[in-house]
């Protein structure tokens, strides 16, 4: 699918509609994406997985330059690929059927923190926990030490 000014514009406002009244809501996250989260929700078992911490630089409310980090997670099942990639105020994921698959494929928004007014915009980074914890998706030994190894 060709990315145009309306299909970008549809998807927002999709996404914001869902946002504002949601179906699901996860601690401070709200599921943008009905369909994946119920496709996937405890159905994922991550074999094997490695942890990414990406340094950008972004604005914050009062339109200060600051740090900010971003949060990528390979996973590896018995069937599939996943990437997670998150930082303070979204989550998205892509699926592949090989491990170079997961670098190159789209990213699905899944979801977006919450925020009770504009001044109020989330800048701490959740733990990897609290996010498979919103999948409900179960980590082997392995996959936990992988991690935390490297955070």
């Amino acid at each position: 699918m060709k990315l145009t000014y309306k299909s970008l514009l549809g998807s927002l406002t999709k996404v914001y509609d869902i946002y504002k009244k949601p179906k699901y809501v996860i601690g401070d996250w709200v599921i943008v994406n009905n369909e994946i989260y119920e496709k996937y929700k405890g159905k994922i078992n991550i074999l094997n997985a490695n942890i990414y911490t990406t340094k950008t630089k972004t604005y914050n409310i009062n339109n200060d330059l600051i740090d900010h980090e971003q949060i990528t997670i390979i996973c590896e099942t018995k069937k599939e690929y996943i990437t997670l990639k998150y930082n303070s105020n979204f989550l998205a994921l892509s699926f592949a059927t090989t491990e170079y698959g997961v670098h190159i494929n789209e990213l699905i928004l899944l979801a977006v923190r919450k925020m009770e007014d504009k001044k109020d915009i989330p800048e701490n980074i959740p733990e990897y926990t609290t996010i498979f914890d919103i999948f409900k998706w179960k980590l082997t030994k392995k996959a936990k030490e992988n991690i935390e190894f490297f955070l």
